[in-house]
């Protein structure tokens, strides 16, 4: 390859090695090992989950008829439809963690929560589906 030389590498190279970086550094809460997703919406692995349930709220948005199928003992179930008006019961001082089949309607859930003044609030990296392939209890 025979590239010219580079004249303004000076300004070029600074420039590329701040190329998609954040002018501000996202401070995550801290509350949860939370991660980020592209669509904004906080995440906690299933694993983190199963070890938090006594200082967490984990909401199951699923339909009343995918829950008698199988259900994650603890759970609040609230479907999806109904959570509008029913996120009145859930603590808002307590972190809530939305779980549904493979992640979409808690995504949506978390979104609603945070809208109605939920401070601490994330879904489920991968819903049930994630829960059940890392071999985490499910009653049936």
């Amino acid at each position: 390859m025979t590239l010219p030389h580079p004249k303004f590498i000076d300004i070029a190279l600074p420039a590329n090695l701040k190329s998609g970086k954040t002018d501000t550094d996202l401070n995550l809460p801290t509350w949860a090992p939370l991660t980020l997703t592209y669509a904004g919406i906080y995440e906690v692995s299933p694993q983190w989950v199963v070890c938090s349930m006594e200082n967490i709220q984990l909401v199951d948005v699923r339909e009343l008829d995918e829950v008698t199928m199988q259900r994650v003992e603890g759970a609040i179930v609230i479907p999806l439809a109904e959570l509008k008006d029913k996120y009145q019961t859930l603590d808002k001082s307590t972190p809530v963690v939305a779980l549904c089949r493979s992640g979409k309607r808690s995504a949506l859930a978390v979104n609603m929560l945070k809208q109605n003044g939920f401070e601490k609030v994330a879904n489920v990296k991968g819903g049930l589906l994630n829960w059940e392939f890392a071999g985490l209890p499910i009653s049936h």
